[in-house]
């Protein structure tokens, strides 16, 4: 999908991410969930995990990188976009597992463009891409730190309100790229320096549902080819609480309790965007909105 609509409906499915998306094309990312939701029988009956990346584009333009209160204004505008988009996932979807992701520390990609001749070379697309990345002082780079700070801060707040909203939601922040800087250049794209590249597609997408299952929030490092977490009927999803969200009591219907099994089913992330006809009641159905990039990560248990 890419910004000005959706031309392949039959082909994304439940992948509403937009190329080139801003957090104020939550909104449309939304509507665009709603009108492929009412295609699939039982929808609100079925339990469904949400995963949120966006804000890399709204930190593109100079303010992130100009002063405190340009900062702070930017943020602001940002939470406000994405607590409107929460409030309305909540009141539109029922049982519903919401990932919300950090922002990735955009000035370690300055840095890396810095140090990689390559990816100084390529600095002029870099530099239409993202203002603040390419090309840039100390003193800017310190500002989109703080930038960067601020929006996280404010995302974990967002996720503290709506997290348990109902019995039937969890919305979880996932910190992992917004507390530690990208390893090196290995994990940006040969063509621009600015995008991931396929390593970090796929240990971005392991690390996320690793993240998922686990209670140690701390924990969790970038690594290039991590082991991804096989769940069983028994595992949990981290909620915030101890035990986890895929609970007995939480749950409205006895055949969820099999829904994480029904993962195993599924080899790789993006068959999983296909599911959207499978007729299984238990089926975890799993979708993507504001993404700047979709984590497709091939995850097989033995």
């Amino acid at each position: 999908p890419m910004t000005g609509g959706y031309k392949h409906p039959d082909e994304d499915q439940m992948n509403a991410a937009l190329s080139f998306a801003w957090t104020w094309d939550l909104q449309e990312e939304l509507w665009y969930l709603k009108q492929q939701a009412n295609k699939i029988p039982n929808f609100n009956r079925r339990w469904k995990v949400l995963s949120i990346l966006i804000g890399a584009n709204d930190m593109s333009i100079k303010e992130a990188c100009q002063n405190a209160t340009a900062s702070s204004g930017l943020a602001l505008l940002m939470t406000a976009k994405i607590d409107s988009a929460l409030f309305a996932i909540m009141s539109s979807f029922d049982r519903v597992y919401v990932n919300l992701i950090g922002v990735m520390q955009l000035s370690s990609v300055a840095r890396i463009i810095r140090r990689t001749p390559h990816c100084r070379i390529v600095q002029p697309l870099a530099r239409a891409e993202v203002n603040c990345v390419a090309d840039v002082t100390d003193e800017q780079l310190a500002i989109l730190e703080y930038t960067e700070q601020l929006v996280n801060h404010n995302l974990r707040k967002l996720a503290d309100k709506y997290n348990h909203f109902t019995p039937r939601h969890a919305v979880v922040f996932h910190d992992l790229f917004a507390e530690h800087p990208v390893p090196d250049a290995t994990w940006l794209a040969v063509m621009d320096c600015i995008h991931p590249s396929d390593l970090a597609h796929n240990a971005s997408g392991t690390l996320l549902w690793n993240s998922m299952f686990s209670q140690n929030r701390s924990g969790l490092k970038p690594e290039r080819f991590p082991t991804p977490v096989c769940p069983d009927a028994s595992s949990t999803f981290f909620s915030g609480s101890l035990g986890g969200f895929f609970l007995a009591n939480t749950m409205h219907d006895t055949r969820d309790m099999s829904v994480v099994a029904q993962w195993l089913q599924a080899t790789h992330w993006s068959s999983i965007f296909r599911s959207a006809h499978a007729t299984l009641p238990t089926t975890l159905f799993v979708f993507t909105m504001a993404m700047a990039f979709a984590f497709l990560a091939s995850i097989r248990c033995f």
